[in-house]
């Protein structure tokens, strides 16, 4: 084994094919795992692996965001208060979780949230008036390309975290207003808009879509900085 593939063994995260027999062959080594918890453990295995050889990825869930505008409204969502948390103990519903800062290159960096209606990709509009013309978001009364930008984004999250699965999560993006959004949501739309204190409750009304344990799942590797190419 060459030193490239003996790496790619150790940093790279499996997945879990349809192996000979009962369970499911580990896409790094090809051990044959039978059982969900054994898949578990496994994955930790070539995880520990990874750190203690100084070749493990980095876990970008727990950087610093660097808009605190953004990050003040992304929190609203993961952490809810009052109301909101109540509803969430009620329902017993599934916490969104946050990556903020990930890198897509051509594409810039955003933050993304993930939840029981899939993965969103949230971009801020920066500072001052937002309005939504005709499906064209504008800033400080000049038309921008946020919500064409924001759709390549989006297909790019998509197609990324859509490898090595029976079928892509559902993707959409938001463009996020600090200052306060007027108008609805701009063109395409797989694009949504919202105001800063008003995102989560925007992203209350998405519906679900992903079936139970893919959320962890789809978490685990959207946090990595190898799945972007870190």
């Amino acid at each position: 084994m060459d030193p490239e593939q003996a790496r790619r063994l150790i940093t790279d995260e499996p997945s879990y094919d349809w192996g000979f027999g009962e369970g499911r062959s580990c896409s790094l080594c090809g051990a044959n795992i039978a059982y969900q918890d054994d898949r578990d453990r496994h994955t930790r295995w070539h995880r520990a692996l990874a750190e203690l050889l100084g070749l493990g990825w980095e876990d970008l869930s727990r950087q610093q965001p660097a808009d605190p505008a953004l990050a003040a409204a992304v929190d609203a969502v993961v952490h809810p208060r009052g109301l909101r948390r109540l509803s969430r103990i009620a329902t017993a519903s599934e916490p969104w979780r946050a990556i903020p800062d990930v890198p897509l290159g051509a594409h810039g960096t955003v933050t993304l949230l993930l939840g029981a209606p899939g993965v969103v990709v949230a971009r801020s509009a920066g500072a001052g008036r937002v309005e939504v013309r005709r499906g064209v978001v504008h800033v400080g009364g000049h038309r921008t390309a946020l919500a064409d930008e924001l759709r390549a984004a989006v297909g790019h999250v998509r197609t990324t975290l859509g490898r090595g699965r029976h079928r892509e999560p559902a993707v959409c993006g938001v463009v996020v207003a600090p200052d306060g959004l007027e108008g609805g949501d701009p063109e395409p739309p797989t694009v949504l808009g919202a105001s800063a204190d008003g995102l989560a409750d925007r992203l209350a009304l998405l519906p679900e879509a992903l079936g139970y344990g893919e959320l962890e799942a789809l978490h685990d590797v959207a946090r990595r900085s190898t799945t972007w190419g870190g």
